[in-house]
C-alpha cells in the first residue's frame, strides 16, 4: 500500500511553524492595559461567585442547573 502524499503538503514543517492564514497583530501590548482588563475580570468573576454563594445560602442547594 503506497501513502499519497497532497498537493501542498510539506512534512519539513514543524508544529506551529506554519503561518499561513494567520495575521500577526503589530500593536504594541500595554502592560498597564493589559493588567487593569484582567484585574477587572477577575474581580467580576469573584463578584459573580459571591452571588452565587448568596443565592445558595438564600434559596438552598435545590436548585438545579442544566
Amino acid at each position: 500500500m503506497t501513502r499519497t502524499i497532497p498537493p501542498g503538503h510539506n512534512h519539513a514543517q514543524v508544529n506551529g511553524a506554519h503561518t499561513k492564514g494567520k495575521k500577526k497583530n503589530d500593536t504594541p501590548v500595554d502592560p498597564a492595559a493589559m493588567y487593569e482588563s484582567l484585574k477587572n475580570r477577575i474581580a467580576a468573576l469573584e463578584e459573580e461567585e459571591v452571588l452565587e454563594e448568596e443565592e445558595e445560602r438564600r434559596f438552598g442547594e435545590t436548585i438545579v442547573f442544566l
